[in-house]
């Protein structure tokens, strides 16, 4: 029995590949749980028939994560010094942990910025791809490619007051006992100088078989790269020239995103330029990216060419392409599943003008499919959508959204004192007239005791891991930091540390060009006063049950059970737990 000696904190990866073969409309979804979460939930993931399941992670592994004192001469590189700039793309066998399970990945498309300073030193930044840590690795350039010496300090991450200290190190594989089993994982190598060979096209591939990988108090983190192959990157993005009038009015119609077979209607921003058209709003992960296409003016079929470039996603680059497939059905699941390929074709939407509408030309028994892949070389982590139709909803006269709606508000100080109340809303991307706006057009504003009231950094300070901004009044309709601000889809949640709330108002706004255009009206609900609702949120009886249903008058420590408790105003809470 094989298991991986390994354990997760920082960096988790956010979403898998999409495969060969997934669910059609109800697949796998991408967690939200990470800094770096690669797509949201809207979006539909998968793994790649390529990646390996290592295991779970070995409970000894986990323990082996303890805070330590900063290291003597732990000093993290987060500038690199003066000197030429290289943008470069790689491939690589990937390492990463996703929900506590360690997976092997082929992966493309990872984005490296580096600096070569005039002495020859080479800083490779953010060396680890699924460890997002914005830090350097220095390195130094030789007559035969590069040369690094390890460990070298990456990251000092601090976990509620505790502080854990990361390395990129150089690892080998090993298999370690662990209670009469053995557990499969990585090392630090006896080897300290990792080497890249220079290939005659200028590119540069890590020599000999380690791992450039993640550790904390020498012990593997799940991350890492094997077989790195980095090479220059000068790809352009599609860009959209400057001064063009945005059409709001169409929308995609994808069958695929949907749940429960219900289809899934995304608006589109479609400008034009002679017969050159670009569409925005395809990708949910990056809504301001276009597409590029051709307008034949004898018929109306515009002509969307795979592999372009869309920009770069954390440590990615996303790139554009077409996609071929089928619906079938499958025995072993016992539902039908999407068969899709990554091609190099044009994709061609043939244009009704009667109808106003776009339908994309394949074989009968074929669909067509937009999928955002990390890189261009093969079905890499990403999203895909089903081209069913795109058509037109009618010229955008009010760009007002439709008011949120609050779901619920509570307050939550007595399961951690630093909080206060917790809001639930939804943000709808409609108008009045019943038409959808552009998502990426849509922000809202919050309004506590009356008052405008911006996000900051002091009361929210996950913000620092999503935006340079230290205070944000205008917020994205998908802001979302995984903790304190949650937006999934409509459903918007938020809990708020000001202690002095007595009135929590939202409102729904809409930006085009930096100028708002449309604000909807303000829902708003009045909290209780603090000392009522610490008085109604007082505990007057707990119960306790395992996860079978079973009460347990004495958990055992570390058992995961179900809380139940009725507070003083009559309201009962059921949340799950770990016994101490």
């Amino acid at each position: 029995m094989n298991k991986i000696y390994s354990f997760l904190l920082i960096g988790a990866l956010g979403a898998s590949a999409a495969s060969a073969a997934v669910p059609a409309a109800n697949r796998v979804l991408a967690p939200r749980h990470s800094i770096n979460a690669l797509f949201g939930a809207e979006s539909g993931s998968a793994k790649t028939d390529r990646t390996k399941s290592l295991g779970k992670l070995s409970a000894r592994a986990q323990e082996a994560l303890r805070p330590t004192a900063a290291p003597e001469g732990f000093e993290v590189i987060t500038e690199a010094p003066e000197g030429t700039n290289i943008t470069m793309t790689g491939e690589s066998t990937s390492f990463y942990v996703d929900w506590g399970e360690v997976n092997m990945d082929e992966w493309a498309g990872l984005a490296y910025d580096a600096v070569q300073t005039a002495d020859g030193d080479f800083y490779l930044k953010n060396p680890i791809s699924f460890a997002g840590t914005n830090t350097y690795i220095k390195g130094h350039v030789t007559e035969e490619g590069l040369s690094f010496d390890f460990p070298q300090p990456l990251v000092a991450q601090n976990n509620y007051g505790e502080w854990y200290y990361f390395y990129a190190d150089i690892l080998e594989y090993a298999e370690v006992e662990e209670d009469d089993d053995y557990v499969v994982t990585y090392v630090p190598a006896e080897k300290r100088t990792l080497t890249f060979a220079r290939n005659d096209d200028g590119s540069y591939t890590m020599e000999e078989d380690y791992m450039l990988g993640l550790t904390c108090n020498d012990i593997w983190e799940g991350f890492g790269e094997m077989n790195l192959h980095l090479t220059e990157f000068n790809a352009e993005i599609t860009e959209v020239p400057a001064g063009l009038t945005a059409d709001y009015s169409y929308v995609l119609l994808d069958m695929l995103t949907g749940y429960d077979d219900e289809p899934m209607y995304r608006p589109l921003s479609v400008a034009r330029d002679g017969q050159d058209v670009y569409i925005r709003g395809l990708y949910l992960v990056l809504p301001e990216a276009a597409v590029k296409g051709t307008v034949d003016e004898a018929t109306g079929n515009i002509t969307i060419p795979s592999n372009q470039l869309l920009g770069r996603y954390y440590n990615y680059y996303l790139f554009s392409m077409t996609g071929d497939g089928e619906i079938y059905y499958d025995d072993d699941w016992g539902c039908n599943m999407v068969s899709i390929e990554v091609t190099e074709d044009d994709l061609v939407l043939a244009y009704d003008a009667a109808k106003k509408v776009y339908t994309p030309v394949k074989e009968e028994g074929r669909d067509a499919y937009f999928i955002a892949n990390f890189g261009n070389t093969y079905t890499c982590p990403c999203n895909y959508y089903g081209v069913t139709r795109i058509f037109n909803q009618g010229e955008i006269t009010d760009f007002a959204p439709i008011a949120p709606e609050i779901e619920s508000w509570e307050y939550v100080g007595e399961y951690d004192p630093m909080y206060s109340y917790m809001i639930e809303f939804f943000i709808y991307g409609d108008n009045n007239e019943g038409q959808m706006l552009m998502d990426r057009n849509i922000y809202y504003n919050l309004y506590i005791n009356d008052e405008l009231y911006p996000i900051t950094i002091d009361e929210f300070p996950l913000m620092e891991f999503y935006t340079e901004e230290e205070s944000i009044t205008n917020i994205p309709v998908d802001y979302s930091d995984d903790d304190d601000i949650y937006a999934w889809g409509a459903y918007h949640g938020i809990v708020f540390r000001n202690k002095d709330i007595r009135k929590i108002g939202i409102q729904a706004i809409y930006i085009l060009d930096g100028e708002v255009v449309g604000r909807s009206e303000i829902t708003s609900v009045e909290t209780a006063s603090l000392s009522d609702a610490i008085a109604g949120a007082e505990v007057v009886a707990t119960e306790i049950f395992d996860l079978t249903g079973r009460r347990v008058e004495t958990p055992a420590a570390g058992q995961l059970i179900i809380k139940r408790q009725v507070r003083a105003d009559g309201s009962v809470t059921v949340s799950k737990a770990i016994a101490q």
